[in-house]
């Protein structure tokens, strides 16, 4: 599930825009997401030839049919007489060569999936053949959303319910496929993220790890993720890895107190890879409250080495990141 809620409009894209490379690109956007599908309508322009006209009709198609529906809350808007067009008055410049309407409205929408039976699809629905997924899966990284910034080499993963179960596969900056293998597995999977390392880290059954993002696509030592509380999708403590001497470190919180993925903060100043905080977000059952808890990537065990309680109590959480203040649009 995913909580959706209106906020101001200035305040929208500062949310959104964590999505991007930050400190890479978009710096100079103010609303990040039509600044990207700006850079890629250029790009798709720059190889294919791309008319604007047909962008304006798209967006008035998209508008037109909202109006059919009687419970979208577009359906009493109004648009002048150059609202589809590039016209400065009706329809202004957001980013680039993007306009708004370009930049379709967000309104109500909702998705779902029907569960049958065989025998309901025999009686109820002819027999006929239904969609069916064939595979899943999702991998992070640090990349770009600029479609002509990327010059390296992207891995990816495909899942199957079927085996093989797996597939890794590597294409290069020109788009080619140049790696595809299968993985041993002994049944599907639904991996959310995912990593390949040459030996077993650990025994123990953890989520989120991460590294120093500072060392991403180069040689590293440390490892930091989440242990799982047994039996539930919660997370009860940290554990460091050492992937050069195997040793493991670990804390774990008092029991009804769980935390989120760590997002790992390097020391300003710092030039060592476990130089750096790791930043968690907490949730205390026996307290009802939440903290903000901070460790020192070099020596998780010795536990928190400081506690900010926040204003109400969250949910427990899953992922996290850390971006620096300097990295974000009007920090201060």
């Amino acid at each position: 599930m995913e909580q959706e809620r209106n906020v101001p409009g200035a305040d929208a894209p500062k949310r959104l825009g964590a999505a991007t490379w930050i400190g890479h690109e978009g710096q100079d956007a103010t609303f990040m997401w039509p600044y990207m599908f700006s850079l890629l309508a250029d790009e798709y322009d720059r190889r294919y030839g791309l008319n604007d006209a047909h962008l304006h009709a798209i967006a008035e198609l998209n508008m037109r049919n909202a109006k059919d529906n009687p419970l979208a809350q577009t359906r009493g808007w109004t648009f002048g007489s150059g609202g589809f067009a590039g016209d400065d008055r009706d329809n202004p410049v957001v980013e680039g060569r993007l306009r708004r309407t370009d930049c379709a409205q967000v309104t109500d929408g909702v998705a779902g999936v029907l569960l049958v039976s065989d025998r309901y699809k025999a009686e109820r629905l002819g027999g006929k053949p239904l969609a069916r997924t064939a595979g899943w899966g999702h991998g992070t990284a640090a990349l770009a959303e600029n479609p002509s910034a990327s010059t390296r080499a992207d891995g990816w993963g495909a899942y199957s319910t079927t085996a093989p179960y797996l597939h890794y596969g590597v294409v290069d900056a020109g788009h080619h496929l140049v790696h595809y293998v299968p993985v041993d597995l002994p049944g599907p999977r639904l991996p959310h993220d995912m990593a390949f390392t040459e030996q077993d880290l650990s025994e123990a059954c953890t989520e989120f790890g991460t590294i120093n993002s500072g060392f991403g696509g180069r040689p590293y030592r440390y490892t930091y993720a989440a242990t799982n509380e047994p039996g539930w999708f919660l997370f009860n403590g940290l554990v460091k890895h050492d992937t050069l001497t195997g040793r493991e470190e670990s804390y774990q919180f008092e029991p009804g107190v769980f935390c989120s993925e760590v997002g790992v903060a390097p020391r300003a100043g710092g030039t060592g890879e476990d130089d750096a905080y790791l930043v968690t977000l907490t949730v205390d059952e026996n307290r009802d409250l939440s903290e903000c808890v901070v460790f020192r990537a070099s020596d998780v065990g010795r536990g928190p080495i400081a506690r900010a309680q926040l204003p109400e109590r969250i949910a427990s959480g899953t992922h996290s990141c850390w971006a620096p203040g300097d990295c974000l649009r009007g920090w201060a």
